[in-house]
């Protein structure tokens, strides 16, 4: 759907200056939003190509990432889900996640949706 974006968010809480507790602004508006919410914004393209999955879609990959860290890595795997649907050869994928907090552990509802196309070995 050209017209929606999924995203994920974790909540930036912080101690201010006179010791109160704070939130970040964007992080603090997106979490306080409704689900169906609409939201204006604009996106910008990559910054540079580091985070970008390879063109030769049968190429293997490994992804670590820690806490929201993995966020990029969910658009990877709908890319890849979309070339496997679209009959392209998909190489294997390997996700190493880990977090301090169990709040932002959010792989249980990764590969809940993404369960046809997803092992989850933990």
């Amino acid at each position: 759907n050209q017209k929606s974006v999924k995203i994920l968010v974790a909540k930036h809480i912080f101690t201010g200056q006179d010791n109160a507790l704070k939130e970040g602004v964007c992080s603090g508006y997106l979490r306080n939003c409704s689900v169906g919410e609409t939201v204006y914004g604009y996106f910008s393209g990559p910054s540079s190509n580091c985070m970008m999955l390879p063109e030769d879609t049968s190429v293997p990959i490994i992804l670590i990432s820690a806490g929201s860290g993995f966020a990029p890595f969910l658009s990877f795997l709908d890319k890849k889900i979309y070339d496997k649907t679209s009959g392209k050869s998909v190489g294997r994928i390997v996700l190493f996640h880990g977090c301090w907090d169990e709040s932002h552990n959010f792989l249980s509802q990764l590969f809940e949706s993404k369960r046809s196309f997803c092992k989850y070995v933990i």
